[in-house]
């Protein structure tokens, strides 16, 4: 039997933005972004949507990626990507490149399924945010309560990340790694 891998330099090239997307150390954060939109949005629809979609996203990885245990170290979604991103594409975290380097060809391709399954189902979630956030600002539903000027401070957060892009498919980060095949 033979299975269908992903091209590894697309894979890491995904990675490189999508990263600053789901680590809470990132200006980019999807969690800062909520937390931005939570004090911003004015339309209690919206922000309803938002929730829901905040909410969402740990069930759908709940039910498809499962929480693994690998040489007695038990890990959630969460943490097989950070092994992936820091410990595979990044060599940030040497102590998790060791452990992927110990494991054997059948626990890293338990894991490397895993960490797929966790870039689609967070891929499907940024797009949902992208889209909430995206209806608030036509429907005016963003705004800053200081300035009274429409989204402006999601709005500028999302620019400050387009001006810091090397790439020319990265458009606003969210969009862009939301949108990218």
């Amino acid at each position: 039997m033979k299975s269908e891998q992903p091209d590894e330099e697309q894979v890491k090239a995904f990675v490189l933005d999508f990263r600053h997307s789901i680590s809470k150390n990132e200006d980019m954060c999807v969690h800062r972004m909520h937390s931005i939109c939570e004090r911003r949005l004015i339309r209690q629809d919206v922000k309803q949507h938002l929730r829901e979609a905040r909410d969402g996203w740990p069930a759908m990885l709940g039910r498809a990626c499962h929480t693994l245990t690998v040489n007695g170290r038990t890990r959630g979604p969460d943490d097989v990507a950070d092994m992936w991103i820091n410990g595979h594409y990044f060599h940030n975290d040497v102590d998790l490149r060791d452990e992927l380097d110990a494991m054997n060809h059948l626990q890293q391709s338990l894991l490397w399924r895993q960490f797929l399954n966790y870039i689609g189902i967070t891929r499907g979630y940024l797009i949902q945010v992208c889209e909430v956030v995206a209806n608030g600002w036509t429907r005016g539903g963003l705004y800053s309560r200081a300035t009274h000027q429409p989204g402006r401070l999601v709005r500028e957060a999302w620019l400050q990340a387009e001006r810091k892009a090397d790439r020319p498919w990265h458009g606003s980060s969210c969009f862009a790694i939301a949108s990218r095949p």
